[in-house]
């Protein structure tokens, strides 16, 4: 803390009765916001690891999913922007959204069937978590 505000290195953990219970951010704090270097884990298994900006996602970061999908590429203001999409199975997905959140330009690497249609699913799941994620 500096003059009774959040300021530096810091860990903060969400009590009960929050809309974020159990979530945790380990990393930097400027005007108690998150900013620069920071972690947070969801109490669903979700992490990011990353750049933060008043208090949101905004740089280059890391968001791994519960579930082992991984998301790897810029963020502004708490949104995916342009990034890398990586599943369990052995392939990878090429993603770029514009200011909005909108995608703007999707790349699959050819699978075989099975593998495209689980990727069909997760993307889905992925893209309903960001809906819920800031």
């Amino acid at each position: 803390y500096k003059d009774n505000i959040m300021h530096g290195q810091g860990t903060f953990t969400w009590g009960k009765d929050t809309e974020w219970e159990g979530d945790k951010y380990i990393g930097e704090y400027k005007d108690s916001k998150q900013n620069g270097q920071g972690t947070y884990i969801h109490s669903n298994g979700d992490k990011y690891i990353g750049e933060f900006k008043d208090d949101k996602r905004h740089g280059q970061g890391t968001l791994t999913f519960a579930d082992g999908s991984k998301f790897i590429g810029k963020f502004k203001d708490g949104y995916h922007q342009q990034g890398t999409f990586t599943t369990e199975i052995n392939g990878i997905d090429l993603i770029s959204w514009d200011d909005t959140g909108l995608i703007t330009e999707f790349k699959v690497f050819i699978r075989p069937l099975q593998g495209v249609n689980l990727i069909h699913k997760l993307m889905q799941q992925m893209l309903e978590n960001f809906k819920n994620v800031s």
